[in-house]
């Protein structure tokens, strides 16, 4: 629809509004010399051009572009730079408004909208490269480009008991020792730090675990490290998401491990300033990222005991972390029923409607369910599981635990899943 505008009311206003929005025409020639009338054009039409870019760079679309810079990393080429406008052909300055219109025109009513990320940007060698892969590759491009490379991310491995790195650059590093347990403290002091850790190469040099960790194949002296949790990174991405009138919470399982080697130029950076840097850049694709890098763990067969204790080991060690936890075990008076597949799915579903991620629904016992949840949801898993049983006689039984009780996983284990 046309925008509606209001119209003089007299000639006289008319024309002081016309002249506003349009570029007066050039002044009219002296009789003069031809050469003074070539100057004299020539340094109208400069006037002429000023203005005009005086008029489009107003304070609002300044304000755009400055949006655009810290938003986008464009090539070198893409960047309009004021000193770099009086250079640039008329066409190719033509060109570059046409470009930052549109752009301006796509965040304009999206103030907070992070435009860094563009999933086109993703390309594979071929169609069966999976999304992990293609955003693996973008985010190494990206990192380099940053002069952030060296770099890994650490997932958690099951097996290894440990994050351990999964996408990385590391050549240089022995990457079978670099293993980060629940229980040490250098996970601890990562996941106390949201703006970052760095850990200098005289505190390396000087531990033996972490001379042992960072330790590379070609005998260098230890280098600074940058950690962060990649949940600190992607916290902005995370607080876009909630439904209105919702708040973001933490998830239960801990985000995967942002690890930087620091060379000469970033090696006196504050923590903060690094997290910044890659927090503008890549927060989005390290966020959809991590969705494939946090353990997903699913059972091949309930036979399977040593998987199924290593999952359990590794919860109830998550669940420790915080001393504001509350465990329930919901086991079945049933041992075999055809039926039971069936009810703990509904039981299940019916509690993810009034779960967050904050929580955990475990199911790798035939016969058990195990919920990990903040102490002010049990009553209301109580009064859920106490309805079901009053419909079907009391066919489940109710085992509650708090982290504040416990020190070690394998406590919780022995007393609630070995003995019982």
């Amino acid at each position: 629809m046309p925008e509606s505008r209001l119209h003089p009311e007299n000639d006289e206003d008319r024309e002081k509004d016309v002249a506003r929005d349009t570029i007066p025409p050039p002044e009219t020639f002296a009789e003069d010399s031809p050469e003074a009338i070539a100057d004299s054009f020539e340094e109208d039409t400069r006037k002429q051009l000023n203005l005009l870019r005086e008029r489009t760079f107003n304070p609002e679309l300044r304000n755009l572009v400055d949006r655009i810079r810290e938003n986008e990393p464009l090539a070198d080429s893409d960047v309009l730079r004021g000193e770099d406008m009086e250079s640039l052909a008329d066409e190719q300055l033509e060109l570059k408004l046409y470009r930052l219109y549109y752009r301006a025109r796509s965040i304009r009513e999206n103030g907070e909208i992070n435009i860094a990320f563009n999933p086109f940007d993703l390309r594979g060698d071929s169609e069966d490269v999976s999304v992990q892969y293609s955003l693996a590759s973008y985010i190494v491009e990206r990192m380099r480009s940053l002069s952030f490379s060296p770099f890994a991310l650490l997932s958690y491995n099951i097996t290894l008991k440990a994050f351990s790195p999964t996408v990385h650059t590391l050549d240089r590093y022995s990457v079978e020792n670099i293993s980060i347990s629940l229980r040490d403290e250098l996970f601890r002091e990562i996941s106390s730090q949201p703006e970052g850790l760095i850990i200098d190469e005289e505190r390396i040099h000087y531990d033996p675990f972490l001379a042992k960790l960072f330790s590379q194949k070609t005998g260098e002296a230890p280098r600074p490290v940058y950690f962060n949790m990649l949940s600190c990174i992607t916290s902005n991405v995370v607080n876009e998401l909630p439904i209105e009138g919702t708040g973001s919470v933490t998830p239960f399982l801990p985000s995967a491990i942002l690890m930087i080697e620091l060379n000469e130029q970033t090696a006196f950076s504050e923590p903060a300033a690094i997290t910044a840097v890659v927090r503008q850049i890549l927060s989005l694709p390290f966020f959809i990222l991590n969705d494939y890098q946090s353990l997903v763990f699913s059972a091949q067969s309930y036979e399977d005991l040593e998987y199924v204790y290593n999952v359990l080991d590794y919860l109830f060690t998550v669940f420790l972390l915080r001393k504001d936890r509350s465990g329930i075990i919901l086991r079945s008076s049933i041992k075999e029923s055809p039926n039971m597949p069936f009810l703990i799915k509904y039981i299940i579903s019916k509690l993810s409607h009034r779960l967050l991620s904050d929580s955990a629904i475990v199911h790798i016992i035939k016969d058990r369910l195990i919920i990990m949840t903040h102490n002010d949801m049990v009553e209301q898993i109580q009064s859920l599981i106490f309805d079901y049983n009053r419909l079907f006689n009391d066919q489940f039984t109710i085992i509650e635990f708090k982290s504040k009780d416990f020190e070690d996983s394998v406590d919780i284990i022995q007393k609630f899943i070995l003995t019982s």
